[in-house]
């Protein structure tokens, strides 16, 4: 098998219980009166040169580099508010949870144009998932600070790439991390909201997809089509249906299942024809044991008729994207997922052009 390319999130092998000790044992960060306070319009990025306080992306490539070194003398680099500041998180944990056993290959940093708000600040898994760290701590975090958004990615020597973004923002005089891993509102549609699709069946002497509908379907409105035969069924009162069958073209087709939630719709299923002719075998859910810091998975198993193509397993949510050159010998490989709820898609590219064969939705029971 041909070595893969991982895009994970930042730390994204964390156990929640490692978080929970972590939040345990931050001390509440709140402005001296408690009152919120506002991000001012002088709140502005600085280029990377020619500023007294230094470069915020130099300082991020920094601390990638200390940790691999040093990892305990990474904290330094870290906000007060943040769960890795020195004043949270001891030298014994810090060694635990920020050691890395590859060694790094090389580092890329590049400032993005993203508005930081106290919003944005809070997607950090880090900080969303610590009870102890409230809206009014990072307001006054950023109350009169100048701020950075860092496009970061990391090599390790074993071909592992890790692609995150960081908030700086300056504090006494230097720039420091603020929160990793922040996730920017997409224009892509997701609904996570929505919950549709059960499982999806056919019949080949029939040339018939069934749709089968989850018991609790969570949509205003449901569209199945197939992208060749142009068969399709919809329904604005799913929730009374069991299962809608349409009748894709025999000779290769696509089935696609589209949801409408709030009056904005999205592909949330996505399912290729004849099943001789489909890539994607099955995907199943892993969950990680209790003792493990690895995060929950989706094995995503492939028929043997993928050939040799380039193929991308992706989670939306968690944002794990694992990419490989594939042969008809590779049977599966592993993507992260967010335990409450994720999509995973399949894309093989030929030729340069990218097509998407398979997209489910996981939903805890």
């Amino acid at each position: 098998m041909v070595p893969r390319t991982t895009r994970r999130r930042y730390l994204s092998g964390l156990s929640l219980a490692g978080l929970a000790t972590l939040a345990g044992c931050i001390d509440s960060q709140v402005g001296d009166d408690g009152t919120p306070t506002s991000t001012p319009d002088s709140q502005s990025t600085p280029g990377d040169d020619g500023d007294e306080l230094g470069s915020p992306t130099e300082m991020v490539r920094e601390s990638i580099e200390v940790r691999v070194e040093d990892p305990p003398a990474m904290r330094e680099y870290f906000h007060p508010i943040h769960p890795f500041h020195p004043d949270n998180l001891s030298d014994e944990e810090a060694d635990e949870l920020l050691s890395q056993d590859s060694e790094l290959d090389s580092v890329k940093t590049e400032t993005r144009s993203l508005e930081v708000t106290p919003e944005l600040v809070l997607t950090a898994p880090l900080l969303r998932l610590s009870d102890e760290i409230e809206r009014e701590a990072v307001e006054d975090a950023l109350d009169g600070e100048q701020t950075a958004v860092v496009d970061t990615t990391f090599t390790t020597t074993d071909g592992e790439e890790t692609e995150f973004l960081v908030v700086t923002v300056t504090h006494d005089d230097e720039w420091v991390i603020l929160a990793q891993d922040v996730q920017p509102a997409s224009d892509e549609p997701t609904h996570f909201e929505a919950r549709v699709v059960d499982d999806v069946t056919f019949d080949t002497e029939e040339d018939r997809a069934r749709v089968h509908f989850v018991d609790s379907l969570v949509a205003d409105s449901v569209a199945v089509e197939t992208k060749t035969a142009t068969s399709s069924r919809s329904s604005d009162t799913p929730d009374t249906l069991t299962y809608v069958d349409v009748y894709p073209d025999p000779e290769g087709d696509e089935i696609v299942v589209t949801a409408t939630v709030d009056g904005q719709s999205g592909v949330v299923h996505r399912e290729q024809y004849p099943p001789s002719e489909r890539i994607v075998d099955e995907i199943t859910y892993e969950e990680a044991p209790d003792d493990s810091p690895r995060e929950m998975r989706a094995r995503v198993t492939f028929t043997g008729n993928q050939g040799s193509r380039e193929v991308t397993a992706r989670s939306t949510v968690h944002g794990e994207e694992v990419a490989l050159e594939t042969s008809a010998d590779d049977s599966w490989v592993f993507v992260g997922i967010d335990p409450k709820g994720d999509e995973i898609v399949v894309t093989t590219t030929v030729d340069g052009e990218s097509q998407v064969v398979h997209r489910e939705r996981y939903h805890p029971e």
